[in-house]
């Protein structure tokens, strides 16, 4: 049987994590370089899961990183021993 929603897949996680957001089922179509004859669609979709939390992971490191931006460069810049150096990036 094809799989007609990822809900299709046996995905231990789908239970604690699912919140059923895949309106066009782009999960189960596979993606662009995909569509060779041995390509498994349950294997593209564990990869667009795996992506999808190292991409989240990221972003949020990304985030807390804006906040702490002006005191890194000024201990960077202590770490160079350049301490008479105007900080003039940030206005």
């Amino acid at each position: 049987k094809k799989a007609e929603t990822y809900k299709d897949f046996a995905d231990p996680w789908l239970g604690s994590a699912d919140l059923g957001f895949d309106p066009l089922n782009l999960a189960v179509q596979g993606g662009i370089f995909d569509k060779a004859q041995t390509a498994v669609p349950e294997t593209t979709y564990y990869n667009y899961r795996e992506s999808e939390v190292k991409h989240g992971r990221f972003a949020m490191g990304a985030f807390l990183a804006i906040f702490a931006e002006s005191a890194d460069r000024g201990a960077l810049f202590k770490q160079l021993g350049q301490t008479g150096i105007e900080d003039k990036l940030d206005g």
